[in-house]
């Protein structure tokens, strides 16, 4: 063996594991996160027929996108938020979690129009709000935006999410 076929076999293993990286596109993420994902697994894994594991691994899942951009962690969140929805087609919070899906995708008109909708069903969800106002900053609504943020201050005065988009 030459001191170069040694060298080979490394670039090889190395493109290898590039390659597979690059087939699943999961960029690492945090350690807090990776655990939240893992117990939301192993929650659907012991409970399948309930929704709450699914809206647990979508919602990390999101998390995970947002901290990486990536599009696979978002791939996989819809798809968790559509089990959520095929196992309770009417869940406040599965819907709830598709329009944070939606948002994380840049998808801000469904998105908006998704959370006006829950808006009208439940008119005093406080994360609802900010939902509601990250979309309509994304399309420009300054004022609505404004007043949904402003709507989440009055409820709760003390409240991380409302200061940071008002």
């Amino acid at each position: 063996m030459t001191e170069y076929s040694g060298y080979a076999v490394g670039v090889l293993l190395v493109a290898a594991g590039m390659a597979g990286a690059a087939a699943t596109d999961l960029v690492p993420i945090d350690p807090g996160t990776a655990s939240r994902i893992r117990a939301a697994k192993d929650q659907i894994a012991k409970s399948p027929a309930q929704p709450d594991g699914y809206l647990s691994l979508a919602l990390a899942l999101v998390k995970a996108a947002r901290a990486t951009d990536s599009a696979e962690y978002l791939n996989q969140a819809e798809k968790a938020v559509a089990d959520s929805l095929r196992v309770a087609p009417d869940s406040f919070e599965a819907h709830k979690a598709l329009v944070a899906v939606r948002l994380a995708q840049g998808r801000y008109t469904e998105a908006l129009r998704e959370a006006k909708a829950l808006n009208r069903k439940v008119p005093d969800d406080n994360q609802l709000y900010g939902y509601l106002a990250d979309a309509q900053m994304a399309l420009g609504d300054y004022a609505a935006a404004e007043k949904s943020a402003q709507w989440m201050i009055d409820q709760h005065p003390v409240n991380a999410p409302g200061l940071q988009r008002g």
